[in-house]
Formats: C-alpha cells, structure tokens, sequence
C-alpha cells in the first residue's frame, strides 16, 4: 500500500513533505519530524561566519551531535568523515538501540558559509526500507520566502488611539483601535496613588497588564515587636502586608500564582531571567528613595485556560529598605505582563512595550498633585497650630484638674475631706465620717450627722466640695 504524504508549512518560515503519521515541530531553528517508530529527521539550517573545511566542518557537526544526543557514541563511517567535496558525515548509536545518521553540508561564500546540519534516525532492522522517505523528506525541506514569514512587527498594520486615565486625567497610553482598556488612578489614601492599565484584545486572546491596585504593594518583614503586638505573617501592620522579602523574581512567580493561576490550569516555569541591567540603570531612582537593595526579574510560563494552551510573561521590581532595631520595609516597585494564546504572544509582547513606552503624565494632573500635597500639607500645619494652641489654652483648666485630682487623693489618705461654705464661699476641712455637715458661724463651730437634721438653729448646711 502506498504510503500517503502531505507537504506542511510551518510559520518559523519552511516547508516539508512528511507522511501523513508523522508529527512535525520547530523550536530554536531545530526542524524535529517524527514517525510511529521511533523514526526521526532533524534538519538546521546554520550560518557560520568563518569559511569551512573539512577539519572544520566534521567538528561543527560532532558538536551539534554531541549538543543534541549526549549519550550517542559517534564514529567516522566507513570511507572517512567526507563522502563528497562539501559534505562531512558520522554514525551513532546508544542504548535505545537506534542507529543514527548524522551529515553536514555546506557552501562557502565571501562572508563566511551557509550550512546544514541533518540527522536520520530509526530502529536498525527498519533504517535501510527507510531510506527512500528519508531522501524524501531531506530533499523537500525548502525555507519560504520572507514575505511568507511572521511579520517582524506584528503592529505594523495596526490603527492606534490614545488611552486616558478616566479617573483623575493622570496619564494616556497609544493601545490598537478597538481594543477594551480599563484602569486608571486610584486612591487608597488622602495623598498616595496607585495606577493601572489593562488591555484586551477584542477576540479576547490576549491581555497585557501593568500594575494592580488590588494586589499588595507594601510590606513589613515579620519580627518580634510585631509578634508582641499579636501581628503575624499574613495580617496588615498600618497599611502594609506582613512578609517575608521576596526578591523580584520569587516575587514575580508569586504574582501569577497567586492571579492568573488562579485561572489557569498546569502552570509551568518555562524560563526566567535576573536583569541586573534594570537595576544598575535605577540605580539613582533607588538610592534617593533611601532603598539599600533593588531587584528586577522576568519569567515565561505556560499554562491552560479552558482547555486552551496559553503562554505569559512576568516582569517584577522589589526594593527592601532596613531600618536599625525598627523595622524592615520592603515594596513592589514595578509589575506588568502579558498572556497569550502561543499564535499571538508577539502581539501580546508589541502591544504592551507600546503602552509602557507610549505612558505619559499629564502635566496639569501633576501640578494638580503638588497643589493637594501643599494644601494637604498647609492643613496639616493648621491643624498642628490650632491643637498646639488649644493645648496651650486649656492648660492651666488642665494643670487645676491634675491639683484637685492630686488634693482629692490626699484628702483621702488622709480620711478627710472638703466642705464649702454656700453662703460666703470659704472652704474647710473636715474628718470625711458623716453624711452631712452643718456650720455654727456665731461659734465657727462644724459639726456632722449621719441624717439630714441640722444640730439646732444656729447650724446651717454646708456642702462636700467633691
């Protein structure tokens, strides 16, 4: 029965005839197709800058052998390594049982040489009836035309409009026409701010972010004076989150854990990156904020989002400040990201550097800040005068509170108490053991009863002055 073939056309940029069962994929320049048996081609292309010759051409290909299959043991074929004048070729073999077949051919030119570099691999008792689909396969790998490769610039054809902040007029963004944008300035407090913008694109395949004032963005690292006041990791401390310091990338992995992988499902580290070359170009930001350490990260994952495969980036900024025998204190400086369905992720990655480089503040909103803070200032002035001079008025009705407390207290320890006169306004002391006190002033003679009778008609009532 004839085998039956189908030409594939993949967007890295080539064609190939395959069988109809076999699998076909590219990464990295890396052409891998695949048979039901274990049947393997690999073909890459390669662009070499040095002019080859054999001596060089056999190492470029044990390399690449040895790169891909470490644990193949590859020898020279019978005839030597070169089977024609530009051509080098070994053979293979491991425990899997496979035999292995690897060649490199090249053209020299006045810029260095075009190359490449295929390996052919299959069970042994199967490799010579594989031969003609291998030469098959080989010879139909054609790259396509530039034209017919993705777009350098998946924005090139794109119609852009300017994003306002909707809240408070505070900055704009260029997002693509017809594209949802939500976000803007928001106020946890009278004077800070935070911002955010989201954008989505209409088939809903891709949403690029930066910022999110719903997710903590201030901390406090966990010590013994907040455990002595009963504030553990997790709780609020003012208005930051107590936790440990994450640096920007643990950070970064810590943010679509615990947002977008909410939501998705089977999420996987794909790749991460420290950029250090963030920080050293910060460096002047941080060190007049008073920060002692700043870090900056970005990761690549992969995830499923109803059953659909998706991919995302995460880029984080952290900066921890320690204060002597007080606390430490530590901020997330910067987020934002994308996900992506995998067709759209350069799309995703335009869009959102577009936005971020296109970000720009309204310079009314600015000086509209600075006025809030001088007058949030100016009020905060007033209201330290006008307490200062309420204490100072009130202070010697104060300091007479504090006397009559203190004399109260020594009247009681000494079991006496204070009587007034209501008719000429003097005061006495008298032992505190009756209920009521009576004043003979023909005789200035005091006298008390336990019933409310005055003692004769010389007496007339006189009163407890507390």
């Amino acid at each position: 029965m004839e085998q039956s073939w189908t030409t594939r056309t993949h967007p890295e940029g080539f064609t190939l005839d395959l069988p109809a069962d076999w699998q076909l994929s590219a990464e990295d320049g890396r052409v891998e197709a695949s048979g039901p048996n274990a049947e393997r081609v690999t073909i890459l292309p390669l662009r070499v800058e040095a002019q080859l010759d054999v001596r060089l051409a056999r190492n470029t290909m044990l390399t690449f052998c040895y790169q891909f299959w470490p644990q193949q043991h590859w020898n020279m074929p019978q005839g030597g390594w070169q089977f024609t004048a530009n051509s080098v070729g070994a053979v293979g073999g491991d425990a899997s049982a496979l035999r292995q077949t690897a060649a490199l051919w090249w053209v020299n030119s006045g810029e260095g040489a075009t190359a490449f570099f295929y390996a052919l691999a299959a069970p042994p008792a199967g490799f010579k009836s594989l031969e003609p689909v291998f030469a098959r396969i080989v010879n139909s790998f054609r790259v396509t035309r530039a034209g017919e490769r993705p777009d350098p610039n998946p924005l090139a054809r794109m119609q852009f409009q300017t994003w306002t902040d909707p809240n408070e007029d505070a900055f704009s963004i260029q997002v693509p026409a017809g594209w949802r944008v939500t976000g803007g300035v928001f106020r946890p407090g009278f004077l800070s701010t935070l911002s955010e913008f989201v954008i989505q694109s209409p088939d809903g395949r891709v949403t690029a972010r930066s910022g999110d004032v719903k997710f903590p963005s201030k901390f406090i690292v966990p010590d013994m004076n907040l455990m002595s006041l009963g504030l553990w990791e997790g709780q609020y401390s003012s208005d930051r989150l107590i936790m440990n310091y994450k640096p920007a990338l643990d950070f970064a992995a810590y943010y679509v854990q615990n947002t977008i992988g909410r939501n998705c499902q089977n999420l996987q580290w794909l790749s991460n990156r420290d950029r250090a070359d963030r920080v050293q170009a910060l460096a002047w930001y941080t060190q007049a904020l008073g920060f002692v350490q700043h870090t900056a990260a970005e990761l690549t994952y992969s995830c499923q989002i109803n059953g659909q495969p998706y991919l995302g980036y995460q880029y984080a900024e952290t900066a921890i400040t320690h204060y002597s025998q007080v606390a430490t204190l530590w901020d997330q400086q910067a987020i934002f990201g994308f996900i992506a369905a995998p067709d759209s992720v350069r799309l995703a990655d335009a869009v959102l550097f577009r936005a971020i480089n296109t970000f720009q503040t309204n310079p009314q909103w600015m000086v509209r800040q600075g006025q809030m803070n001088a007058r949030a200032v100016a009020d905060l002035r007033s209201y330290h005068e006008h307490s200062a001079r309420l204490w100072q008025e009130t202070q010697e009705a104060r300091w007479a509170s504090w006397d009559r407390i203190a004399e109260q207290r020594g009247d009681v320890l000494r079991g006496q108490t204070q009587v007034v006169d209501p008719e000429t306004g003097y005061a006495y002391k008298v032992q505190n053991s009756s209920s009521y006190y009576w004043l003979d002033p023909v005789n200035n003679v005091i006298a008390g009863t336990n019933l409310p009778y005055r003692p004769d008609w010389n007496f007339h009532e006189i009163f407890q002055k507390y």
